[in-house]
């Protein structure tokens, strides 16, 4: 499977010569892996992507490239890469394009702030038991545990208010262009956006809506739509 344009193979990039197309491995329905893509696609790099099942990654050649047994996966030529914050700045920093690091400190440390939120807080306490829990369970056909959900949506709403609180009135988390955390951030409330708790929760927060909207209209954002529609 493919994905991206403009990038040619037997280039230079930053003094790097490359030999062949950046592999992901991920899953289509993973929040994390579809930061990697959008990334990918923001720079107009070609790559390939390589669906990983959960029974695959406890194999040995997944565990190789990742012990922990999870996704995504970058590999780029002979490099090898796991972790998405480590991927999307790799990315950012290899292929040249627009910034999507802010240049001033301030902005840059709210860049951060938001990837730090989502991956300590919004992954755990809202991803995977909400959106997660209903996209695996439409998945394989069977009804989700409806508690175990709404247990979670007070979560939901302490990460989406710290989360409008950064966004403030500007049309990107880190100012007016959009950076990393964008990246990071908007595959994870696009899924949640896209659950009953989550369309009834973000009706709170037109602010997060509208960046929501800004986001989902990037052709990097609507090349990579999850193929499972809640």
């Amino acid at each position: 499977m493919l994905g991206g344009a403009g990038y040619a193979n037997e280039e230079s990039v930053n003094g790097m010569r490359t030999k062949k197309k950046p592999i992901v491995y991920t899953s289509l329905t993973s929040p994390f892996g579809r930061s990697v893509r959008v990334c990918l696609h923001e720079r107009g790099i070609e790559h390939e992507i390589v669906p990983s099942t959960r029974e695959e990654r406890r194999m040995a050649e997944h565990l190789a490239r990742h012990p922990f047994a999870k996704i995504p996966v970058l590999e780029h030529d002979d490099f090898s890469l796991y972790e998405t914050q480590a991927i999307i700045r790799y990315i950012a920093d290899v292929f040249p394009g627009d910034p999507l690091v802010p240049s001033k400190p301030q902005q840059a440390a709210r860049m951060n702030q938001v990837i730090g939120i989502v991956d300590a807080y919004f992954f755990a306490q809202v991803s995977f038991p909400i959106a997660g829990a209903r996209i695996f369970a439409k998945m394989m056909c069977f009804s989700p545990d409806e508690e175990k959900i709404k247990a979670h949506v007070p979560y939901a709403y302490t990460c989406c208010t710290a989360i409008d609180a950064i966004l403030g009135d500007r049309p990107y988390m880190a100012g007016t262009a959009l950076s990393l955390a964008d990246i990071m951030a908007g595959p994870h409330l696009a899924a949640f956006a896209s659950t009953p708790e989550g369309r009834a929760l973000l009706a709170d927060y037109p602010r997060l809506q509208r960046w929501l909207a800004t986001v989902n209209k990037r052709d990097s954002f609507r090349k990579t739509v999850s193929p499972v529609e809640l």
